[in-house]
């Protein structure tokens, strides 16, 4: 599992973004949602452990990782049978 740290910096307003500029037909939309996906069981894994401020700050990276995820979900590259399929293989491979 990662650290709060991890998805605090990943998920935040002032993340840092990449500079490559894609264009939108070639986002790997599934790719992404398994993604998105698997951190969001993480996160909501490590939150009945954690202090009031340490939950503050995970469940608006929650938030954000959801809003991101029902973007490729609606994404045209998005295959909805691949990503359950490789989704639950990602997650018996990290034992989730």
């Amino acid at each position: 599992m990662r650290n709060i740290a991890v998805y605090k910096t990943k998920y935040s307003k002032n993340a840092v973004k990449s500079q490559a500029i894609m264009s939108y037909n070639r986002i790997a939309a599934t790719t992404k949602w398994i993604e998105y996906s698997l951190d969001l069981v993480e996160m909501q894994k490590l939150l009945s452990s954690l202090t009031r401020e340490q939950k503050h700050d995970l469940l608006s990276a929650i938030t954000v990782a959801e809003r991101k995820r029902d973007y490729m979900y609606k994404h045209p590259n998005f295959k909805l049978e691949d990503a359950i399929r490789d989704f639950k293989r990602a997650r018996r491979l990290l034992n989730l």
